[in-house]
């Protein structure tokens, strides 16, 4: 009995070093799929995602069911009004086309971005045109010849470019020709001698000079007509005006590091005109360790909410690239852990309600680059047409092998939790607010 004990301290120990060598979201679960949920605190609805270069969008209720899938990757679905009425239209990419499907999966809308070198984002707008992120060179002119670095490397630190300079653009194509009606090229508005090298003080990697990584179109009162975009090389968020092409609005430098989704959140929703942003925490010297969720209020430039994790050190979360954030009708709001596959709820008052870890791998041979979430959107009931859903094979097959898995995880915590008992150790609980003796420490929200 003792070396039976002894074994399976062991291999459980062995299974959780394993897992938090790999997977940092400083969570005591090893499971995957819904881990935690308070149903009287969550946002009604469903989650839409995609796994990272799986080719497949997935469309996941709130016990972690998939419910509904479509061929490319994606992570939005349309409201209803931005589909003609039509309930359960998605945006999806595959192989170099940007496509709209409708809930079966028929093409809507298709274009060839090849032209602007799309990557990372594109959204529909009010007037029924589509605006999307692309890449372009700097002309030859304008390339400086000395740059200096921001970030760690300090502007005192001389970079070089590694080779030919290239950065952003944003376009707007009509629905129906499929021309471009505006372009923004980022050369012509920022900073062209701002650079983040890599390594430090090296060279820019592959001549990357922007990385823009996310775009959102404004209808706010007062800011209709503005482009919220997130400058991810430059650690820093702009806000530029659709008319004159004007940065009107910047925010990051020192205090944030290489952010994703960038967005203004939207009228009606709590927080409503504020920017939120998902501070991944990374090449930065604001001196923090760990990823945020930021709220900014545009007029002071006063952070007014964040959300660090729930452990006394602030670090009970960090993806060091991807990832994103939703402000919800409830006042909620999303977050996605996107380099651990981790998309979770929490409260105004920092309160973890619902959390789902994605198993599905995002590329490589058998899952060799393990799962990951480039980013992911909450989904109203009333945004599906229930009568639609139909449970495929795969999908009741998914959920078997899921059951599994938070079964035996189930044995893996508790083996956890007697890996430290051996050594005195009581660790905290899911809700980060317990200390030794179960009590509720002072430092248990952040």
């Amino acid at each position: 009995m003792m070396r039976k004990s002894i074994f399976l301290i062991g291999v459980a120990f062995v299974l959780i070093f394993t897992y938090l060598t790999t997977v940092s979201a400083f969570t005591l679960h090893s499971a995957k799929g819904v881990t935690q949920v308070d149903m009287s605190k969550v946002m009604d609805g469903y989650v839409i995602f995609s796994a990272d270069k799986s080719g497949k969008t997935f469309l996941v209720d709130l016990a972690g069911n998939v419910v509904h899938t479509w061929n490319g990757t994606g992570y939005e679905m349309l409201p209803p009004e931005l589909a003609n009425g039509e309930k359960g239209h998605v945006l999806v990419t595959s192989r170099g086309k940007m496509t709209e499907l409708d809930w079966d999966g028929n093409v809507v809308w298709e274009y060839n971005a090849g032209k602007y070198k799309f990557h990372h984002d594109w959204q529909k707008l009010p007037n029924g045109n589509y605006m999307i992120l692309g890449r372009t060179s700097v002309p030859e002119d304008m390339v400086p010849t000395e740059f200096h670095g921001l970030g760690l490397e300090g502007k005192a630190n001389k970079v070089k470019m590694s080779r030919a300079m290239y950065g952003d653009l944003i376009v707007e194509i009509s629905a129906d020709k499929k021309e471009a009606v505006w372009e923004w090229y980022g050369h012509d508005h920022l900073d062209l001698s701002k650079v983040c090298a890599y390594p430090i003080g090296g060279c820019i990697r592959g001549g990357d000079w922007t990385h823009f990584n996310s775009i959102h179109w404004c209808t706010n009162p007062g800011y209709e007509g503005k482009v919220m975009a997130s400058n991810r090389h430059h650690n820093e968020a702009i806000m530029i005006d659709y008319k004159t092409g004007d940065i009107v609005w910047r925010w990051g430098g020192n205090e944030m590091g290489h952010q994703h989704d960038v967005q203004m959140i939207d009228p009606g929703l709590p927080g409503e005109g504020n920017i939120l942003i998902f501070d991944n925490g990374l090449h930065t010297i604001a001196g923090y360790w760990g990823s945020r969720v930021l709220e900014v209020d545009p007029k002071t430039d006063k952070v007014v909410w964040k959300f660090g994790g729930i452990s006394p050190n602030n670090t009970s979360f960090h993806s060091s690239h991807i990832s994103g954030c939703e402000r919800l009708p409830n006042g909620n709001t999303l977050i996605i852990e996107g380099e651990n596959a981790r998309i979770f709820e929490v409260t105004p008052e920092k309160e973890i309600v619902w959390e789902y870890i994605s198993p599905f791998f995002n590329g490589g041979d058998r899952g060799e680059k393990g799962p990951s979430v480039f980013k992911a959107r909450k989904v109203p009931s009333a945004w599906i047409d229930k009568n639609k859903i139909r449970m495929t094979d795969e999908m009741k097959k998914t959920a078997e092998m899921m059951k599994k898995i938070q079964d035996n995880s189930k044995e893996i915590d508790e083996l956890t939790i007697q890996v430290n008992d051996v050594w005195g150790y009581k660790p905290t609980s899911g809700k980060g607010g317990k200390g030794e003796k179960g009590k509720k420490g002072k430092k248990g929200k952040k």
